[in-house]
C-alpha cells in the first residue's frame, strides 16, 4: 500500500473515531442541558403555584387564574396536580382535566422539601414535596408534568444539526489533509521519480533540490550509487586486466607446446585450449548486479541475435511475439549473452522453428519454444551444471544452459526447462 494511502487511510479512521467520540459527548451534553432546562422549567412552575397557593378550610387552595398561563389552558402540555400525605390528588390544574394517569405511573409522594425529577418518555414530571402549617399540618406533594415532545423535538434538531455539522468539517478536514499530503510527500515522490529516471538511465543523480529532513537522504544515495558505479567500474577493469594477463602466459606456453615433443599429445592440446575458452567466457562472466541498473527493451536484442542465427542457420525459422515497450531489468550485455546462449542452443537443434514468447502466466516470463529433440526429464537438472551435455552428437562444451543460469541468478530470476508445444525443449525464464 503506498504511503500517502496509508497515511489518509490512518488520518480518516483517527478522524472517524475522534469525531464518533466528540458527537457522543455533546449529544450527552446537550441532553443533559435540555433535562436541566425542563427541569428548571417546572422548577419555576412549582414556585409559582406554592407563591399563589392560599389557605383554605380543605386545606391548600389555588386561584382562578394560576401564574402560568399554561394551567389554564386544556391540551396545553403543561399539568399540575396536588396529592396528599397519600398520594390521593386533592387538586390539579385546568389544562389536566382528561388527563390519565396508569396506575403504573402513579407517583409516589416526595418527601417535604425534596424535588424528584422523572424522564417517562412522553412526559417529563418533577414532585416537590411540602408540608403545609395551618391548625393541622399537613404533607403535599406537588406533581408537575409536561409534554416531553417540545424538548426531544430540539434533542433532534440538535442531533441533525451536529451530524450535519461534523460532516461538514470531516469533509473539509480531509480535503485539507489530502492537499497537506500531498504537498508534504511531494519531494519523497519526486525522489521515487527521479530513482526510476536514474534506473532508466536519463538521469546520473538523484539532486539536492529537496527539503532538510531528505537532502541528507538524498546526498548520501548520491553517494553510494557513484561509490557502487566506481565498484562496478574497478571491478570490469580488474576482470580485464586478469585475463589479459592469463592470455600472455597461456600464449607462451602455447608457443612452447607448439615446438615441443608434446605436440602430438592431444590432452595437452585439449587442456590448453579448454583453459582459453574458459578464460574469455568465464572472465567476462563475472559481474555484479547494479544496485540501479536500467531496464533494457528486449524486442530489439531478440531482432539483432535472430538476424546472427538465421545466417547461421539458414533454413530455420526465428519468430518473437515480444511487445517493442517490454523491458527487463538486465544491461544490454547481459541480455546479448544470456539470449545468444539460449537461442544458440536452441538453433543448433531445432529442426526448422524457434520463438520466444510470453508464458501463460502473464506478460512477465519468457519462453524459448524449439522443435528439437528436446531435453529428457532425467537430464534437466544435470544439463544447467556446467560441462554437463545433454546433446553428444554435436560439438561444444556444454555451457549455454549455465551461463544462462548465472546470469538469471544474478540478477534474481530462475530458469526452468520443460516440454515445448512444438515438441522440442521448452526454456522458461523467470525474471525478478
Amino acid at each position: 500500500m503506498r504511503l500517502q494511502t496509508r497515511l489518509t487511510l490512518t488520518s480518516l479512521a483517527v478522524l472517524g473515531v475522534f469525531l464518533t467520540v466528540s458527537g457522543i459527548l455533546l449529544t450527552q451534553a446537550f441532553n443533559a442541558n435540555i433535562r436541566a432546562s425542563a427541569d428548571a422549567q417546572m422548577r419555576l412552575v412549582v414556585y409559582g403555584l406554592l407563591g399563589s397557593a392560599d389557605a383554605s378550610g380543605s386545606g391548600i387552595s389555588f386561584p382562578a387564574n394560576l401564574p402560568e398561563p399554561r394551567l389554564d389552558q386544556s391540551g396545553s402540555g403543561l399539568y399540575a396536580r396536588l396529592l396528599d400525605e397519600s398520594g390521593k390528588m386533592v387538586w390539579k390544574s385546568p389544562s389536566a382535566l382528561g388527563l390519565e394517569i396508569e396506575a403504573s405511573e402513579q407517583p409516589l409522594p416526595a418527601a417535604p422539601g425534596s424535588f424528584v425529577y422523572k424522564d417517562r418518555g412522553s412526559r417529563l414530571e418533577l414532585l416537590y414535596g411540602f408540608i403545609w402549617e395551618s391548625d393541622v399540618d399537613r404533607g403535599y406533594t406537588l406533581h408537575v408534568l409536561s409534554d416531553a415532545e417540545p424538548f426531544r423535538m430540539r434533542e433532534e434538531a440538535f442531533r441533525d444539526a451536529l451530524v450535519a455539522g461534523l460532516g461538514i468539517s470531516a469533509l473539509l478536514f480531509l480535503c485539507i489533509q489530502f492537499l497537506l499530503l500531498v504537498q508534504g510527500l511531494a519531494p519523497i515522490r519526486r525522489m521515487s521519480e527521479t530513482i526510476d529516471a536514474i534506473e532508466s538511465g536519463t538521469v546520473q543523480r538523484i539532486g539536492e533540490d529537496y527539503p532538510p529532513d531528505l537532502l541528507v537522504l538524498a546526498r548520501r544515495l548520491d553517494a553510494y550509487i557513484s561509490h557502487e558505479r566506481e565498484l562496478q567500474r574497478r571491478y570490469k577493469s580488474a576482470v580485464d586486466d586478469l585475463a589479459h594477463s592469463l592470455k600472455t602466459p597461456l600464449s607462451v606456453l602455447a608457443a612452447e607446446f607448439e615446438s615441443s615433443s608434446l605436440k602430438e599429445n592431444r590432452a595437452v592440446q585439449s587442456a590448453l585450449t579448454q583453459m582459453r575458452h574458459l578464460i574469455r567466457e568465464r572472465l567476462g562472466r563475472v559481474r555484479v548486479r547494479p544496485v540501479l541498473g536500467r531496464r533494457c527493451r528486449l524486442a530489439p536484442v531478440l531482432d539483432r541475435i535472430g538476424m546472427v542465427m538465421d545466417r547461421l542457420y539458414p533454413g530455420k525459422r526465428f519468430v518473437h511475439e515480444i511487445d517493442a515497450k517490454f523491458a527487463v531489468a538486465l544491461t544490454e550485455s547481459d541480455l546479448m549473452e544470456l539470449f545468444g546462449s539460449l537461442l544458440e542452443n536452441a538453433f543448433r537443434l531445432a529442426k526448422s522453428q524457434v520463438k520466444v514468447v510470453f508464458a501463460d502466466e502473464g506478460e512477465r516470463d519468457l519462453v524459448v519454444h524449439d522443435d528439437g529433440p528436446g531435453i529428457a526429464e532425467t537430464d534437466r537438472q544435470r544439463v544447467l551444471v556446467r560441462g554437463a551435455r545433454a546433446d553428444t552428437a554435436h560439438i561444444g562444451e556444454g555451457l549455454g544452459l549455465a551461463i544462462a543460469v548465472d546470469i538469471l541468478s544474478t540478477y534474481g530470476g530462475a530458469l526452468e526447462i520443460g516440454t515445448s508445444d512444438l515438441g522440442g525443449a521448452a526454456i522458461k525464464l523467470s525474471f525478478a
